[in-house]
């Protein structure tokens, strides 16, 4: 079988009609490929979720306390407690500062505001002279706790014995003036109790009058501020918690008096660039960390700071409970 040669003008008809299909096919790739990058481009473009830039920075819960004043100042206060409440007297109910306040907590010595308001609920007359019993001094010793400087056997009035309780924080104190209100320690912490049950402080057991350690001795931040706000309000209260120092009265043991000194204003005035802290009381455990409940004023307005949990290397000298509440005070 013979192959016919084809005819040149066949062959130029054959290679453009390849040509046009060589460019159709050509130009449908590109049609395809424009389509394909136009949908990639589209699906790019399509707006995904906002993210604030606080997502990238959560809230810390432990060493920055949270507020519901809305204040910038405040809401960026780092602490040494792990637990703390600011509260303005104006509006007690609504706390500017407020970290873990409802956690359980062990108030140590500040305790004995409690212990002192009791006692100023049941005594008509501060002046009643009360015996330091030896028992008392005893206890103290075998406690390790701290004492104003009285000694067993003298005789002093009831209102030395609260300045010896509340400034230099005088276990002695707290037992002789329990004793003397209630018989004994135990029962005087039944009046404790009755007193929390009566404030509202459903957070709150006492089974002493010094604020030692013990399991079932505990507060909340929250309970000790509405302890606070209440022995405020009792004139003599405050009159002793605002004080710096104290000499009582000359006795046998204290020809002079004895002169008792407020636990922080050994380390401060009290004066501050822009706030004053009128009155204070310290607590410290091994398991309380350092605590402190003060009361400030500042532009007119008077506040109120308890705190607890703040770690330390050294009780007497490094002040974390001190320092909080001067960066709080500082900021409100």
């Amino acid at each position: 079988m013979h192959l016919t040669e084809i005819p040149p003008r066949h062959r130029r008809r054959r290679a453009a009609r390849d040509a046009r299909i060589v460019t159709t096919v050509i130009i449908a790739v590109v049609v395809v490929i424009a389509l394909i990058w136009w949908g990639v481009g589209a699906i790019m473009r399509q707006p995904g979720p906002i993210t604030h830039p606080a997502a990238a920075n959560p809230a810390r819960t432990t060493d920055v306390a949270s507020t519901t004043s809305g204040s910038t100042t405040l809401d960026s206060v780092r602490l040494n407690s792990s637990n703390a409440m600011l509260v303005s007297l104006d509006a007690p109910t609504t706390p500017l500062l407020e970290l873990n306040a409802d956690q359980r907590i062990y108030p140590a010595s500040l305790t004995k505001i409690m212990t002192a308001l009791v006692v100023l609920d049941w005594v008509d007359d501060l002046q009643a002279m009360v015996t330091v019993p030896a028992s008392a001094l005893r206890q103290v010793a075998d406690l390790e706790l701290s004492t104003a400087g009285f000694v067993a056997g003298e005789t002093v009035p009831i209102e030395d014995l609260l300045y010896g309780l509340l400034l230099p924080s005088g276990g002695e104190c707290a037992l002789t003036l329990a004793q003397w209100v209630a018989g004994d320690e135990d029962s005087f912490a039944g009046l404790m109790n009755t007193k929390a049950a009566e404030l509202g402080m459903t957070g709150s057991h006492f089974v002493n009058t010094t604020g030692s350690h013990d399991p079932d001795h505990y507060s909340t931040i929250h309970d000790l501020i509405r302890l606070l706000e209440t022995a405020l309000n009792n004139s003599a209260f405050f009159t002793v918690f605002t004080s710096h120092s104290h000499t009582t009265t000359a006795t046998d043991d204290h020809p002079d008096g004895l002169t008792v000194v407020s636990t922080i204003f050994r380390h401060t005035d009290g004066v501050y660039p822009d706030f004053t802290l009128l009155g204070a009381k310290t607590g410290h455990t091994e398991h309380s960390g350092q605590c402190l409940a003060s009361l400030a004023e500042k532009n007119g307005r008077r506040y109120v700071l308890v705190t607890a949990g703040a770690d330390t290397i050294d009780n007497l000298t490094d002040l974390k409970h001190l320092a909080d509440a001067v960066t709080v005070y500082s900021a409100v």
